[in-house]
């Protein structure tokens, strides 16, 4: 793929998504106020409501003194008000910073501590892991209120069975969302900020392979590119078709390719806060989806699925992420929908939180294997780990990438970034990703391998063995520990974790082991337990006496 061809498509089309992610969403909308935007458990939300909702949201939080460049965190599912919150935010150019649901009260704290936020929106069922928060007011949105028909007193009668009440009242920086919204509605804020494509759109964290966590940093430019891109994909697409969003809205994945890819595209989005795969069929048929955005693992009870005399001509494609997918898999898939009428394809491209979930997909026609080919804006080449030289075509080495969706790099965090982001000998600056692959001779890709430790767990949450690690070592029985990422023989896909503990020195050996692994359960969340811990004597090593962090198992 030619630099230069690269370049000269860039300049001509940078215009298009050089602003803000608020004002795309705009633009891409003239005309359809009255086609529905957003489907939540049966009720549709037009295009022209859920832009005057997100409008009155940008000035309430303007009245509550967010301003350009405050950050605003969210830890909120896949719920309508994450994404009035998303667009709403970046309309008044503030940051918006995912924060996964399922994080410990540490792990919030550091993250609190770290962004600094002006305001956290938070799910009802997440209130106690903030506890240790007082510094930063706090909105929580009940899960009864937002799928609506519940009223304010079964809201109280929640909040009073789950101890959120008492825990309300003991802090004085803690609203309902109602409460906020009644609080700073009717108030006009004169405020208004410019935003560009350069400015930062948000942040979402990520596993790291060897310091734990990184929060990556992503401008308006970086995701809208990635949704043009998208856009531009081979496949039917029909304003008023639905496309299923079954990915949170705190990662970057369910945000830009679940979300503002598909609004952008003038779609129905069916917003799924509380999926189960074993629904998968049920879920399709019974929303209509033309389009679903998926990880690996949900489609394993589809398969096993009985499709006698169920009609899927509607279906179009679906969009798998996270992990890669074997061959044989994917032909099970796609003959299901063959039976079934559909044409629809299994779109399986690769891209990283650092390119906005973006950088290969696959064109109509792709060899068995391959992920596609780079997107239209995007530069993807194999280079050497050894030499820093561009790989030959079929021989294996680092992806990397270079385009308008690469990230500005990690918050705070200079090495990190000055590893991820690195300015080659023909002047471009190529994100390294970590992964190892090779490209055929027509430029298609093939994935084979992560150099990172880090694991994709069953449902495509990416865990990082060392943030794992951290904790265990701080168990008072615990000398040493290292975590292996082994094969989830519990799913047909993904991996889970496996610790390797060695004791310290102690006479009562089956003791110490119940203490660590009551240790273990108490103090990580259950996507980071190891399904499997065994004590020994020492930890392996390699020949030259270093932790064998992939041993054999």
């Amino acid at each position: 793929m030619k630099t230069d061809n690269l370049q000269s498509a860039n300049n001509d089309i940078s215009a298009d998504y050089d602003c803000s992610v608020y004002d795309y969403l705009c633009r891409k909308n003239q005309g359809f106020g009255d086609f529905p935007s957003l489907v939540y458990y049966g009720k549709t939300i037009s295009y022209s409501r859920m832009l005057s909702i997100i409008d009155t949201m940008a000035n309430i939080l303007k009245s509550a003194g967010v301003k350009k460049g405050d950050v605003v965190v969210v830890s909120l599912p896949a719920i309508p008000e994450a994404v009035y919150l998303f667009y709403a935010i970046n309309k008044i150019g503030a940051v918006f910073c995912g924060m996964d649901c399922r994080s410990s009260a540490e792990e919030i704290e550091v993250t609190v501590n770290t962004v600094h936020p002006k305001l956290c929106f938070i799910a009802d069922f997440h209130f106690k892991e903030f506890r240790n928060c007082n510094s930063v007011p706090l909105v929580y949105i009940r899960s009864t209120e937002t799928i609506g028909g519940f009223t304010r007193v079964g809201g109280v009668f929640a909040d009073f069975f789950t101890g959120r009440m008492i825990q309300k009242l003991r802090m004085d920086n803690v609203y309902t969302y109602k409460e906020f919204i009644s609080q700073y509605s009717g108030k006009v804020s004169s405020l208004t900020e410019s935003v560009s494509g350069d400015d930062i759109c948000a942040y979402f964290y990520t596993s790291g392979t060897t310091y734990g966590r990184k929060c990556v940093v992503l401008t308006n430019k970086n995701i809208n590119s990635a949704v043009l891109q998208h856009s531009k994909a081979q496949v039917d697409i029909k304003r008023g078709n639905t496309f299923s969003n079954i990915m949170p809205l705190f990662t970057c994945y369910g945000i830009t390719i679940g979300t503002h890819l598909p609004l952008c595209l003038g779609l129905k989005v069916n917003l799924v806060p509380l999926f189960n795969p074993k629904n998968m069929k049920k879920l399709i048929t019974e929303s209509g989806s033309s389009f679903i955005i998926t990880v690996p693992a949900h489609w394993e009870y589809f398969i096993k699925d009985s499709f006698a005399d169920c009609d899927l001509s509607y279906f179009k494609a679906a969009i798998v992420g996270g992990d890669r997918v074997e061959p044989e898999y994917e032909n099970k898939i796609k003959s299901i929908m063959k039976k079934c009428g559909s044409e629809g394809r299994v779109l399986i491209g690769y891209g990283l939180t650092e390119t906005a979930s973006t950088a290969v997909t696959p064109p109509v026609e792709t060899p068995m294997g391959s992920v596609g080919k780079a997107m239209s804006l995007t530069d993807v080449r194999i280079f050497s780990t050894e030499t820093g030289e561009e790989s030959a075509c079929m021989e294996k080495g680092e992806i990397c990438i270079s385009g308008p969706s690469v990230c500005k790099g990690y918050l705070n965090d200079k090495e990190a970034t000055d590893t991820l982001l690195r300015k080659h000998k023909d002047g471009k600056v190529w994100l390294h990703s970590g992964d190892i692959g090779y490209m055929d001779a027509e430029g298609y890709v093939f994935f084979c391998e992560r150099i990172k430790r880090m694991y994709v767990r069953f449902d495509g949450t990416k865990v990082s063995p060392y943030s794992i690690e951290q904790v265990i070592k701080q168990c008072p029985v615990v000398s040493r520990c290292l975590v292996l990422a082994v094969k989830d023989t519990k799913h047909t896909h993904g991996k889970c974790a496996k610790a390797v503990i060695v004791l310290k020195n102690t006479q009562d050996v089956q003791s110490a082991k119940l203490i660590c692994e009551k240790f273990i359960t108490q103090n990580l969340p259950e996507f980071m337990r190891p399904e499997e811990v065994a004590f020994v004597d020492r930890l392996p090593v390699t020949k030259n006496g270093k932790v064998d962090y992939f041993a054999e198992n």
